[in-house]
């Protein structure tokens, strides 16, 4: 236990350096010529906030709140956050050996989210109200649809195939469709997410359920449960690991629809964001909304991973 503590301390201090290190080096050192930021409040309180999670992961290792592995990975991955910070301070920012134009120096990208903080604020939130209406009514039908055909045998032999046929083509292509049945780009947006969170979630929860081991459902019957309560106490916690991982999929899936849905004639959000400073090659921006995009699909993965911990938590090697 004392040599993993010392383990963890070294990685703290290590990681601490790295983060310590490039702050230093984004202010000591002039920028590169075309890679002047108007600011860098925004930048150096991003490394702020990712040294206050590795202290605040370090002091809990401590206290034994969370686990010394726990520990061990969290700097792990603050450690490639870390470094990527340095390069990119280091290389593109500092000795300017990529274009100016095409590759904006971290200080100038993350400004960008200070300058246009309204407009990601308000894209934020018409893209996340588009994403949320498009993923819970996949979820809403996707999730009941496939408990019964993967219960029902003879639904299932006619479904899953025909499921298998039709989820792996791109939802992309349904949108010159999508533009001809629906009035406003808004409800082409919902329903192109909807497309792309529907069919994972649909045929994994079908195969979760069609391949639950058939001798808990006859041990259940012979102990005199009902189709109904059979569902509802051993089929769906048994297919669940297959019911998350299909959600998981279709969360990806709709997160990448809405960003190329807003790119077809949305005016507002994180995908119409990013189509209109590509036409004008605003790369700064192109930058920063790609860490927004990143930030916003952490959010909802970890989300995702605390509601799956929970629900699985009967289940070995889930993440809590």
């Amino acid at each position: 236990m004392e040599g993993g503590s010392r383990r963890g301390s070294w990685s703290y201090l290590l990681v601490v350096a790295i983060f310590l290190a490039t702050g230093a080096l984004e202010i000591a050192w002039p920028d590169a010529k075309g890679q002047e930021a108007g600011s860098r409040t925004v930048y150096l309180a991003i490394l702020a906030v990712f040294l206050l999670f590795c202290s605040g992961a370090y002091l809990l290792g401590l206290g034994g709140r969370i686990s010394s592995a726990k520990v061990k990975s969290t700097f792990d991955v603050m450690s490639v956050f870390g470094l990527f910070f340095l390069i990119w301070t280091l290389v593109v920012g500092k000795l300017g050996l990529l274009d100016p134009t095409s590759w904006p120096s971290p200080a100038k990208t993350f400004h960008v989210l200070q300058v246009d903080r309204d407009l990601f604020l308000k894209g934020i939130r018409a893209s996340m109200v588009r994403f949320i209406q498009g993923f819970f009514l996949a979820i809403a039908l996707a999730l009941p649809l496939g408990m019964i055909v993967g219960w029902l045998k003879r639904l299932f032999h006619i479904v899953y195939p025909v499921a298998k046929f039709i989820a792996p083509i791109p939802p992309v292509v349904y949108i010159p469709y999508a533009l001809i049945l629906f009035p406003t780009i808004n409800q082409v947006t919902i329903f192109i997410i909807f497309i792309g969170v529907f069919w994972p979630a649909f045929v994994n929860t079908i195969y979760g359920v069609a391949h639950v081991d058939k001798r808990l459902i006859e041990a259940a019957r012979t102990l005199g449960a009902k189709d109904r309560r059979i569902l509802w106490k051993v089929v769906l916690p048994a297919a669940m690991p297959s019911i998350f991982a299909g959600v998981l999929i279709g969360m990806i899936l709709g997160f990448i629809m809405l960003t190329v849905a807003e790119t077809v004639g949305a005016s507002e959000g994180i995908g119409y964001y990013l189509i209109y400073y590509k036409d004008v090659a605003a790369y700064d921006k192109i930058a920063a909304d790609i860490f927004v995009i990143g930030a916003c699909v952490f959010v909802w993965t970890w989300v995702f991973d605390r509601v799956q911990a929970w629900a699985l938590r009967w289940q070995r090697g889930i993440v809590r």
